[in-house]
């Protein structure tokens, strides 16, 4: 009867720090939910100009951070042919080449550096010269 006891103090003691250290946790994720919200308004702030914000009412599947990038002409892999239309209108060239697998694309513009643009069918840039 004394291990028994003994044994259901043990599992008490255990059980009540386990949910203190449970109360703990909690309000330590609450505070990391509040400074990460309070941060990504400042970010946000920092990324909204009216041009920014032109682009995100018309796009609302982009983030604002990539709404600015294009506001500010900024180029990078992964954009989407769309966003540098927006950027920069239609292409002036669109050359198409298969060579086997798929339709290639390269998209250029006479007046940009960098002036030419990769993809395939997709229209995502892979490469850009």
């Amino acid at each position: 009867m004394k291990t028994f006891l003994g044994f259901f103090i043990i599992i008490m003691i255990v059980g009540c720090n386990y949910s203190k250290k449970g109360s703990t946790t909690n309000k330590s994720n609450q505070f990391d939910s509040a400074y990460h919200n309070k941060m990504q308004r400042r970010t946000d702030s920092i990324y909204t100009t009216p041009e920014s914000m032109s682009i995100h009412s018309k796009h609302l599947e982009w983030d604002i951070e990539t709404c600015y990038k294009i506001a500010t002409k900024k180029v990078w892999i992964g954009m989407t042919l769309t966003m540098l239309e927006i950027e920069r209108g239609d292409p002036n060239h669109t050359n198409v080449s298969n060579y086997g697998d798929e339709n290639e694309y390269q998209w250029c513009w006479d007046n940009y550096t960098p002036s030419c643009f990769y993809g395939k069918s997709n229209r995502v840039i892979t490469a850009y010269n």
